[in-house]
Formats: structure tokens, sequence, C-alpha cells
């Protein structure tokens, strides 16, 4: 009986033993985990490049006098006596119905992200009568060609203006135009010009005014008029996203 109780002593342990060694593989067949690694050399990356340089020539925006030359149906700067238009001796630059101008913008440098030129226009004075009725348009352009019908826009519009610059555009001596009018023959505006014209003469009374303007385009009553164009011009090139 003896011998029997130590035999199955023997078989418990060495059933132990077994059971502790499958354990343990077991252990180890869980914590073991597939690796596999790939080495990437350096990469390297620069900033797109951004060099615009902007330059403006205001020489033909405005002048004292203008005269009307070939199939324009306006009246441009030239360097004296205009037969359009000639002011005083003692005048600053001006503007009337008929007549036009234009600024040149010119921008050099590389763009390798897609930008868009703005414009940003302040009025310290606009010329108007009323609240509603402001004669001058503008027309900002690529390139220096006429502008069509539909690029004149109102003072009040201008800033919404913009042209877009495409990314990877090598921009050498790139120019946009930025036109000025008055048309010659408002219609029923005429009287309004008319008033603005002679309000910039010194009149500033109704009745001062209308002694111009005749019994037949008399005023009613007299709105805000100004006879002065003062602005801040600013062109902004920023980089936008589609």
């Amino acid at each position: 009986m003896k011998m029997n109780e130590t035999k199955k002593k023997s078989l418990v342990i060495i059933a132990m033993v077994l059971m502790v060694a499958l354990v343990v593989g077991m252990g180890a067949m869980t914590y073991s985990r597939y690796v596999s690694s790939a080495q990437v050399n350096d990469t390297t990356a620069t900033a797109a490049q951004w060099g615009i340089v902007i330059t403006a020539n205001t020489d033909g925006l405005f002048s004292k006098d203008y005269t009307k030359d070939g199939g324009s149906a306006y009246a441009t700067k030239v360097a004296s006596n205009g037969v359009a238009v000639h002011a005083t001796a003692s005048a600053n630059n001006v503007v009337a119905p008929g007549t036009t101008g234009s600024t040149t913008i010119v921008i050099n440098g590389i763009t390798e992200v897609k930008a868009q030129l703005a414009l940003d226009i302040n009025f310290d004075s606009d010329i108007h009568y009323g609240t509603t009725y402001y004669p001058i348009q503008w027309a900002l352009v690529e390139g220096n060609a006429a502008p069509e019908e539909g690029d004149w826009k109102a003072s009040s519009a201008l800033s919404d203006v913009t042209l877009d610059i495409e990314a990877g555009t090598n921009l050498s001596n790139k120019t946009y135009t930025l036109y000025w009018r008055w048309a010659f023959d408002n219609g029923a505006n005429n009287k309004y010009d008319t008033a603005i014209g002679a309000h910039a003469a010194g009149k500033t009374t109704l009745e001062a005014i209308n002694s111009v303007l005749g019994p037949a385009n008399a005023l009613g009553s007299l709105e805000e008029i100004s006879s002065t164009l003062t602005f801040d011009l600013t062109v902004t090139v920023e980089q936008v996203q589609e």
C-alpha cells in the first residue's frame, strides 16, 4: 500500500510539472508578437516661394487737362492745353463728365501658391449728389486693355473687385490697370452733374445752383453735395485657398 501511494504521489508531481510547463509555454505564446520594421530616409520640404513686389504709377490718374482723342468716348489726360477740359492755372487736378483716367499696378515676383489681387479703397470724400448718385465709376482689368461694360463698378463696390493669380505663376512685370470714368451724358442725372459742377464753382445754396440749372431743370430742394474726390488706395496680393 505504501508503495502504491508513493507511485501516485510521483505521478501527481509529474502531472503538476507538465501543467506548469504548459502554462509557461502558453504565457510565452501570449506575450510574443510579430514585429516588422522599415527605415525611412530623411526627407526635406521647403516653404513655397512668395516674393511679391507691387508698384503703382498714378501719373495717368487725374489731370488739369483732358482731350478727346481717337475712338474713345471719353477725354483722357494730356500734358497741357486740354481741349475737352482745361483747368485754371491755380486749380488742382479736376474731373468732369466725359473724362477718364487710369493707374497701372505692376506686380513682380514668384508665387507657388494660389493668390488673389484685391483693392481696398477708402474715400475721404467722393463726388456725389444726395445719398444715391455717385457719378464716378471704376474698373480693374488685367493688362492695359480697355474695360468691358460689365467691368465697371460703383465706388461703393470697388473693394469687392478681385483678380485671381494661379499657383506657380512667375509674375514678371504683370500689369493690372485701374480705370475711372464719369459718363458724359447721364440722362436724367445731367442736372445733378451740373449741380456738382456749380458747387465746385462756389455756388452752395439752392438759389445759386438753380440760377445755373435754369427753370427747366431747377431743383425743388438741395441735398448734400460733394465736389471733391479724395481717397487712399491699397493694393494687396494674398494667398487664398480654394
